[in-house]
């Protein structure tokens, strides 16, 4: 047993398939709240998938997202690059992104941190899906840090290998 590096655990969090993650609410909830003095409680919010579920994506989500629409749909679907927490999940529906972003309690709208970023993006593609994804999980380098011990610390727990 180790702890992964900070590439490890950062590639790690980008891949993941978080809306399938048991603690996928405990990390969002860590993810808004980090260094917040006043709290946001997120148990109103549900996860919206910015890239809809849905596979029979609109001729709208097709152009945003380019030629290989299906091929990122498939791969980013369930990452935390695409995921974010709304009150507004059943409004947004299968939406293009202009609209989620636009529309009354939209992501222009938000009071959430984890949707500043979406505020002014014109579309969302993969680019744009890594750069959130990649900024999530630099925030995640921050909260969770590597805990960095002394050797002479490390060595007192390591196994004793017995001498025949």
């Amino acid at each position: 047993m180790r702890f992964p590096s900070d590439n490890e655990f950062k590639e790690s969090i980008i891949r993941k398939d978080f809306y399938h993650f048991a603690k996928k609410i405990y990390y969002f909830q860590k993810l808004e709240n980090f260094e917040r003095k006043e709290k946001v409680s997120i148990n109103e919010y549900t996860i919206e998938h910015i890239m809809p579920q849905n596979e029979n994506l609109s001729l709208a989500w097709q152009k945003d997202l380019g030629y290989n629409y299906k091929e990122i749909h498939e791969k980013y679907l369930h990452t935390i690059g695409n995921l974010t927490l709304t009150g507004y999940n059943s409004e947004y529906g299968d939406k293009p992104f202009k609209e989620k972003r636009d529309m009354k309690g939209g992501f222009k709208e938000s009071p959430l941190r984890l949707n500043e970023n979406l505020r002014n993006l014109e579309s969302w593609n993969e680019s744009e899906i890594l750069k959130r994804a990649n900024a999530l999980a630099d925030l995640s380098l921050k909260i969770w840090i590597t805990p960095s011990l002394d050797e002479t610390i490390c060595n007192m727990y390591k196994p004793k290998i017995k001498q025949l």
